[in-house]
This record gives C-alpha cells, sequence and structure tokens, in this order.
C-alpha cells in the first residue's frame, strides 16, 4: 500500500508513510480512512521522501484537492506537515497546500525536525474536542 499510516490516540497524532509512485485514488483512500476513523482534527506527519515517480500532475492535485474540499466534514481538521526530499515534490506539495489552503493547515518541508517543530506550533482541534476527565464534586 503505497500510504500506510499509525495512529498515537492518546497525543492526537498521525504518522503517514508514502512509499513508490502514488494516485489520486491513494490520496482520496486515505483521507476517507482517516475521515471514517474521526482522525481529520489529529495532527498528520507525512514522510514523503520515498515516494517515487511518476509524479501527479497539477491536474492531479486540483482534481485531488477538489475531492477533499467536497467533503463535509463536522470536526476541524489538525494541522499536515509533509516531509520531502527533493524540489519537485516540494513544490507538488506547495500546490496542494495552496489549493486546501482556508481548508485545511498544511505546509511542507525538507527537515522532519522542523515538520514536528511546525505541528507543535499549530493549534491541534484534537485538544478541543477531547471529552473533559472525569470529575467527582465534593
Amino acid at each position: 500500500m503505497p500510504i500506510s499510516y499509525v495512529v498515537d490516540r492518546v497525543c492526537g497524532q498521525i504518522r503517514t508513510t508514502v512509499t513508490g509512485p502514488i494516485t489520486v485514488k491513494d490520496i482520496l483512500d486515505h483521507f476517507e480512512s482517516t475521515h471514517r476513523e474521526q482522525l481529520l482534527p489529529f495532527s498528520e506527519l507525512i514522510d514523503a521522501r520515498q515516494a517515487t515517480t511518476p509524479y501527479l500532475s497539477p491536474d492531479d492535485l486540483w482534481s485531488a484537492a477538489g475531492a477533499v474540499r467536497a467533503v463535509k466534514v463536522t470536526q476541524p481538521f489538525g494541522p499536515r506537515a509533509v516531509v520531502v526530499d527533493n524540489l519537485t515534490k516540494f513544490g507538488l506539495v506547495r500546490i496542494f497546500a495552496t489549493i486546501l489552503s482556508g481548508h485545511l493547515p498544511m505546509s511542507v518541508f525538507h527537515d522532519e525536525e522542523a515538520a514536528i517543530e511546525w505541528l507543535s506550533s499549530q493549534p491541534q482541534p484534537h485538544r478541543a474536542i477531547q471529552p473533559p476527565p472525569n470529575t467527582k464534586s465534593p
């Protein structure tokens, strides 16, 4: 599977790995999985350094972003940080992030530590929807 992920529900984080060539369907399947599992408010670190050619075209990026924007969600999106290893991937992810700006927070990085730092500086919607801890009245 070109996109796989591990979830830390306690911390509200998703660690996603992209390997090999990916398609619009792969992106939409991943989005649908995280939507179905109610993970959209979690922060997500996406490691795309192992993604390979053929890369998605700009038309493919518009198609995927349009499909993501069209989905009616009831929860706010958590931030997404994408780590890449070359300028082509960097540019493609920037296009995708720009199309989705105002809809979900996303940024692209060459450095994983910078991506993690950015994620930690962003609002974390999953914290806002957590049920309050049980408290006993005196």
